[in-house]
């Protein structure tokens, strides 16, 4: 089962979860700068529900794979932090105790993910209106209708963040005994969460889906613009039916994959790094 590199009995807890949270943060960041052209593909699949190829050639055509970077960028980096942060800390406290330091990573992964949805919903709202060449308000003075404003879609994204991240980041470690011996830690951790994603995604799409037309504004559909979380579930299996639930499935599937594959395989050895190991 993975274990945090930096434990050690003579070091504290705030020095092990500071090099965790930056380690988490460099890892996240990474993975982020490396694959963010597939989140341009995915909005013209998700909303637009164009095809793959239609939806490549698009991007590459129109040169917007990085369009809305920064927002998305900063969120990753504090997401990782945010994820492994308490990930790490439930290991940690639950072994204080002496209790099962799995069922520790995988409650402090739940926690994070609602945290992390904090973020993310914000930053993906941002995205989305930069894809979409919308309009984008001001965040500041705070109001109560800014926040509904910007945290539109936080429900579905919380779902998600909620479930998902126990599977790829405390779960998927322990499929890495099945691999065999030669092949080496990094591989086998992102093949792990790699694969894991795929499960993932089997309720992950939809909610993913739901969360980009909620945020996005949409002239050929505009009843999204204000629908909630239902109501959106409702009108996607209406208008598309039960497949089109899934509609971006295998390509968010790769994504997610390859995001939490490349930040699990970089991760521990960034780690070692921040500890001067």
């Amino acid at each position: 089962m993975y274990r945090m590199v930096a434990v050690s009995p003579q070091r504290s807890w705030s020095e092990q979860l500071k090099e965790v949270a930056i380690a988490g943060a460099v890892a996240g960041g990474g993975a982020q700068l490396g694959l963010f052209p597939m989140e341009a593909v995915m909005k013209r699949v998700q909303v637009d529900r164009e095809g793959y190829r239609e939806a490549i050639r698009h991007v590459c055509q129109n040169r917007v794979g990085f369009e809305g970077l920064k927002a998305p960028l900063l969120a990753a980096m504090m997401r990782r932090l945010i994820t492994f942060f308490p990930m790490e800390a439930g290991r940690l406290g639950a072994e204080s105790l002496q209790l099962s330091s799995f069922w520790g990573g995988v409650c402090g992964s739940a926690v994070g993910g609602a945290v992390e949805s904090m973020v993310t919903t914000v930053s993906e709202r941002h995205k989305m209106l930069k894809q979409a060449q919308g309009e984008i308000p001001p965040m500041y003075p705070v109001t109560a209708d800014r926040i509904r404003y910007w945290y539109r879609g936080m429900l579905p994204n919380t779902l998600k963040n909620v479930t998902a991240n126990p599977v790829l980041f405390a779960m998927s470690p322990r499929l890495k005994q099945y691999f065999p011996d030669w092949m080496p830690a990094e591989l086998s951790s992102f093949a792990a969460a790699f694969g894991s994603s795929f499960v993932v995604q089997l309720w992950g799409a939809p909610l993913d889906s739901c969360r980009a037309l909620m945020q996005t504004p949409n002239k050929q559909f505009p009843e999204y613009n204000s629908a909630g979380t239902l109501e959106t579930l409702r009108l996607m299996h209406r208008h598309w039916g039960f497949s089109g639930l899934f509609k971006g499935y295998l390509g968010r599937s790769v994504k997610v994959g390859a995001m939490g594959g490349v930040t699990m395989a970089i991760y521990p050895r960034i780690l070692k790094w921040v500890g001067g190991d």
